[in-house]
């Protein structure tokens, strides 16, 4: 499968302008930014309610000294089977500034 995750910073740092998407296989899953989608919080998520509130947006940072450098792959798994060995593998990882899609 092709996943693809878009981070936007917020402009200032005043701002909560910042925005989150998620794609699989070139299909849009969820896209988060100031004002969409319509959502809720429910506990610790939040989750696209078409009755919700305007989503805030994100303000990733708040001083110049919290700037993106790097990018880390990592990956979470439960419940694998006694004598089975936890693996992911990562191919063809790209990093930009547009979006991609699948190969």
């Amino acid at each position: 499968i092709c996943l693809g995750f878009k981070v936007k910073m917020n402009d200032t740092m005043d701002d909560s302008d910042g925005e989150q998407a998620f794609w699989i296989d070139g299909k849009k899953i969820q896209h988060f930014g100031k004002g969409f989608p319509k959502s809720h919080q429910d506990g610790g998520y939040v989750r696209e309610n078409t009755v919700g509130t305007d989503f805030g947006g994100f303000n990733r940072w708040t001083t110049q000294a919290l700037k993106s450098y790097f990018f880390w792959f990592n990956y979470y798994m439960i419940h694998v089977a006694e004598g089975n060995i936890e693996q992911i593998w990562f191919d063809y990882d790209v990093i930009s500034t547009d979006y991609v899609g699948p190969l």
